[in-house]
């Protein structure tokens, strides 16, 4: 079983990120990003699992909304163009070399798949985090544990803007 409720729907530049491991699930978990904003959420189910889950097995109290399966088929439909997935990754690969290019001191590793970075560092993150929040109140930075920085851009987001931000953090870590 794979949860790609946070990384799946072409965040590491694939459709899923299980598909960077040349793995074919039995269960894929999808939500957050699958309608564009809007409540929703599905699984995905191979061969072995298919059979599971039966007509009524199952409810929602918001499950087969139109609007969510209507943002869901728009949002599919994006995703699905190897353009907009190679985009994600150039973007990666661009917040990548940037944040290797500083050769930081406070940086031990970059862990990156396409448009989702953890930046582990020598300290703690979160004053590094109040800090950029209070001088950039729009910036939208998070911390995933007590030393690693946490990016998840939008998809949408400009080389400009990539460059902007990338030097509001490192102008926080000196």
């Amino acid at each position: 079983m794979f949860d790609e409720i946070q990384c799946g729907l072409g965040r590491t530049g694939t459709f899923l990120a299980c598909e960077q491991y040349g793995v074919n699930a039995d269960v894929v978990t999808l939500a957050k990003g699958l309608a564009g904003g809007i409540p929703a959420g599905a699984f995905l189910a191979g061969e072995k699992t298919a059979d599971v889950l039966q007509s009524g097995d199952h409810g929602s109290t918001f499950g087969g909304n139109p609007l969510a399966s209507a943002a869901g088929i728009a949002v599919l439909d994006t995703i699905a163009n190897p353009a907009f997935l190679g985009e994600i990754a150039r973007k990666g690969q661009k917040f990548k070399t940037i944040l290797e290019l500083w050769n930081h001191p406070h940086i031990t590793e970059i862990r990156a798949r396409g448009m989702m970075f953890g930046i582990d560092l020598d300290i703690e993150a979160w004053p590094i985090l109040e800090a950029a929040l209070k001088e950039n109140p729009g910036l939208l930075l998070l911390s995933a544990g007590t030393n690693t920085l946490r990016l998840l851009p939008p998809y949408i987001i400009s080389d400009a803007e990539i460059d902007q931000g990338l030097e509001i953090v490192k102008k926080m870590l000196d």
